[in-house]
């Protein structure tokens, strides 16, 4: 057997104990005060719901079929193009504006210079 990194090393070949490595690991013992005591024990219980969140979340990733899978696909694709096209007219915007700037000064000109019953 080869050994590839550290995780594997202390794994065994199995998944890490993601877990127990924060319940051995995560009280800092120099900790003295009690509202800090308070807000680290706070954070490791966020940090277990984050942990647990985690799990549900890559279980539900890899329950999801091929139907959902070319839904999000197509998503992806339709929110790339649209994203793209607006970028495309901005950038089309800015250059035509830039180009046409003396017409389009001069036709507001010629609009707001106008008599009142041309408007």
């Amino acid at each position: 057997m080869i050994i590839k990194n550290t995780a594997e090393v202390k794994s065994l070949g199995q998944t890490p104990q993601r877990y127990a490595k924060l319940a051995f690991t995560a009280w800092d013992w120099g900790v003295t005060d009690v509202s800090a005591a308070q807000d680290l024990k706070t954070t490791v219980a966020q940090n277990f719901e984050v942990l647990k969140l985690e799990d549900e979340m890559d279980e539900r990733i890899k329950a999801r079929s091929q139907a959902e899978w070319n839904k999000l696909y197509a998503k992806r694709a339709v929110g790339l193009s649209a994203n793209s096209i607006l970028l495309l007219a901005g950038a089309g915007t800015i250059v035509f504006v830039t180009f046409n700037a003396q017409v389009v000064v001069y036709s507001v000109y010629l609009v707001s210079a106008a008599p009142e019953d041309w408007k």
